[in-house]
């Protein structure tokens, strides 16, 4: 919530980006962690004030929302977008209410005063404007920049994060890091005539070292023997899960910085030490981007060279490695361990199935993967597709808009669908189960019709394509929980009966929390006896399509994309499925995901509204990733989806509960009004079966927004609320109008 009017906040992103060219980045970081962006131009700042202090926009409420000090090339967040620096600042951690003070006075005494000082909460937010902006061309111009930035944090003993896309608080919300205690983020001192030149900061500056490095360096597959090196080395060990209580830079560029530098002794490869940054807990783990890792392994490099060599500790670590290598080759007592950091597959082997990994020189297989001194095989019978051994001999290089056309010309000669755009949505579905790490949300997908419409024939198909792809026709919750949480199976369900009176109703909360990464669903394990123990949490997310006669909830179906199936017209499309076709295309799209698997996907703009831009948001990327060029198709058939979802919602109860409510306004005119009466007009024309209680109606009104309470006579009801049934209108497509004229 803002509390600093518009006219502030806009005076202030004024000074911040005057003459700058380029992108504001808006991060919003809820209490959970949860993560989304927008990019708006720096000539749209009155678009950016309005949307901040929206108060029925949920995309700032309640949540730490945070900008780009340094105005994006693109739309994205990263160093290597910005374009431009307009200010110089400095990020003061406060304690308590002394150390501000005390932070406030040295400020007074220092010799440039800044421009702005905002209160973050915790802390101090300084910034000091120049007066015009500094151009980032080159990665001279770059660890200029970052030079002046460090400088000045070192003389004001400011956070030593100096990156150039840091993103600090907006004046006017609040700081949620503890939900107990909210905190405001306002300005204190505002000068916007305050500038400076760039070289007023010369006194301050420090050298940052450049260091040349390689530019392309992408993570590998984490090699057992660090492991096992994790765990006879204390110090590295204490690095890696943060607990340095020495290190001086605590930040997490700090602890990626001192864990490559410990790594230098073990003669990693790059790719590997890469790989084992971006696993890491304490540092910057997958946000780590390749310019990143390439400059911090550098740096370790250098910093290793310049020292002495510990030739004794290498030789000893590569004896342990090689026992460790045969010890693994046997595979004695391995213990099965599928999912693994770095896999890209599975491949079938003869009679035997293995881990596909990715090294710098390309595809591997592997049989065995060390973990904690453990040995671990994958399983073994897993009822999935898998690539064989020759997928390792495929070309790395691959035109994706190829791949889709092809995917696409698959689904259309084997499946009918009711619209022409629905292939294109099914296969961005069909490649997003590739890369399903990336994605916090999964569109379900939904195949409704009658008998012999081609719902299972959907399924099918899905499933020879699919990335681990498994076809149910009668699964269990435990067979759910196990393939969901353990192996993070795509699943198609066909033909199961879950809603209903003979439904399974445990399978169906399962399902309905499917869709998004995170949700935690809570099952008694019968083997531990009693306690808290016995209740285990899973998370279920992962690909699904249903496939099904029946209906399913609005809320499930809200989380999916539709698809009203019809009897065939083409008889060609019910021929045999070639086994070697879809192979092939298998084998295309797991060369995507070796490809594309350790590369950050691009930020896009939000699709749609609400859900549906939540589900639709994982296939946009793909598309952006695959085949931009149809991104104007995509996004028509985005709006026809939100356009029928419009129309349906028009029909829906609560869409009638508003109706009800606007007549019952017109004739009392009253303040509140009773459920009752609202039931009693939705109830006029139904017949017994069809009655609708008093006590949905009441849940239903509460859904809305309407808030309750006790009228004078003791009965409960619900206060009417103007501003919301006009919001409610809109949103139903109910004309107030009309509907104030009827009855």
């Amino acid at each position: 919530m803002m509390t600093q009017d518009k006219k502030k906040l806009r005076e202030f992103f004024q000074a911040l980006f005057k003459e700058s060219k380029g992108y504001i980045e808006v991060r919003p970081i809820d209490p959970t962690g949860k993560v989304e962006r927008y990019f708006y131009t720096v000539k749209d700042i009155y678009r950016l004030i309005t949307q901040l202090t929206d108060p029925d926009l949920s995309h700032f409420k309640n949540t730490n929302v945070y900008f780009g000090v340094c105005p994006r090339r693109e739309r994205q967040g990263k160093e290597e977008n910005v374009g431009e620096v307009n200010s110089v600042w400095v990020d003061l951690d406060c304690e308590n209410m002394k150390e501000k003070l005390d932070a406030l006075k040295k400020l007074d005494r220092f010799d440039l005063s800044p421009s702005i000082i905002v209160s973050s909460g915790n802390g101090l937010h300084c910034y000091w404007l120049l007066d015009r902006p500094y151009a980032i061309k080159t990665d001279k111009d770059r660890l200029g920049a970052k030079g002046y930035l460090k400088g000045l944090a070192l003389a004001l003993n400011g956070d030593k994060t100096f990156d150039l896309s840091r993103i600090l608080r907006v004046p006017g919300t609040q700081n949620l890091k503890n939900l107990h205690n909210p905190l405001p983020v306002e300005i204190l001192e505002f000068h916007p005539t305050r500038r400076y030149k760039l070289g007023d900061f010369e006194r301050y500056k420090v050298d940052i070292e450049g260091v040349p490095t390689k530019t392309d360096i992408s993570p590998d597959h984490i090699p057992d023997r660090f492991w096992r090196i994790l765990e006879e080395d204390g110090k590295l060990k204490a690095t890696w899960e943060g607990k340095r209580e020495d290190l001086n830079d605590q930040t997490r560029s700090g602890y990626d910085m001192a864990l490559a530098h410990q790594l230098m002794p073990y003669e990693f490869r790059d790719g590997e030490v890469a790989a084992i940054l971006r696993a890491s807990p304490s540092g910057k783990g997958k946000d780590a981007t390749r310019q990143y890792l390439s400059l911090t392994i550098g740096k370790a490099k250098k910093k290793w060279e310049g020292g002495k060599r510990k030739n004794d500790k290498s030789k000893e670590v590569k004896n342990d490695s090689n026992r460790m290598r045969e010890t693994a080759q046997g595979g004695r007592n391995a213990r099965t361990k599928t999912l693994i950091p770095g896999l890209i597959h599975l491949v079938k082997d003869g009679d035997a199935v293995k881990y596909l990994l990715k090294t710098e020189a390309g595809l591997c297989i592997e049989e065995t993967f060390a973990l904690n001194r453990e040995i671990y095989r994958p399983k073994q019978d897993l009822p999935i597709e898998m690539p064989g051994p020759h997928i390792i001999k495929e070309p790395m290089e691959i035109d994706t808009t190829v791949l889709l056309d092809r995917v696409i010309n698959f689904i259309r000669s084997y499946l009918e669908l009711p619209h022409e755009s629905d292939y294109l949505i099914l296969a961005l579905w069909v490649f997003h189960t590739y890369l399903i790490e990336k994605f916090s949300a999964t569109p379900i997908l939904y195949f409704y019709g009658v008998k012999e419409t081609g719902k299972s024939r959907a399924g099918e198909v899905l499933a020879e394509l699919a990335f681990w792809c498994e076809r149910l026709t009668s699964p269990t919750e435990a067979t759910f929980f196990r393939e969901a949480h353990y192996f993070r199976i795509a699943l198609v369900i066909d033909e199961i009966r879950l809603w209903g009176r003979e439904g399974n109703k445990n399978l169906a909360l399962l399902i309905n929390s499917r869709y998004k990464r995170g949700i935690s669903v809570p099952r008694v394990n019968m083997n531990v006896k009693g306690g808290e123990d016995q209740i285990e949490y899973f998370d279920v997310f992962g690909p699904l399509a249903i496939c099904t006669a029946e209906g399913i909830p609005d809320t499930l179906e809200s989380r999916s994309i539709t698809f009203l199936m019809q009897k065939n017209a083409r008889a060609e499309v019910e021929k045999v499925i070639d086994e070697v076709w879809a192979r092939s295309l298998r084998n295309g799209l797991t060369i995507f995901r070796a490809k594309y698997l350790d590369q950050d996907l691009e930020e896009t703009e939000q699709v749609a509204r609400r859900r549906l831009n939540e589900i639709m948001m994982p296939l946009y990327q793909i598309l952006m990733l695959v085949c931009p060029k149809r991104e104007k198709e995509f996004k028509e058939t985005v709006k026809q989806i939100e356009k029928t979802r419009e129309e349906e919602e028009g029909f829906s109860l609560e869409a009638e509960i508003v109706e009800k409510i606007l007549e019952c306004h017109r004739i009392n005119g009253d303040k509140s009004f009773l459920t009752t009466d609202i039931a009693g007009r939705l109830n006029e024309e139904r017949n017994e079966k069809e009655r609708i209680s008093d006590r949905l109606v009441s849940m239903r009104l509460a859904r809305l927004g309407f808030q309750k309470t006790r009228l004078t006579n003791g009965r409960r009801g619900f206060l009417m609320d103007s501003g919301l049934l006009k919001r409610l209108a809109l949103q139903y497509g109910i004309d107030m109008n009309e509907s104030e004229g009827s009855s």
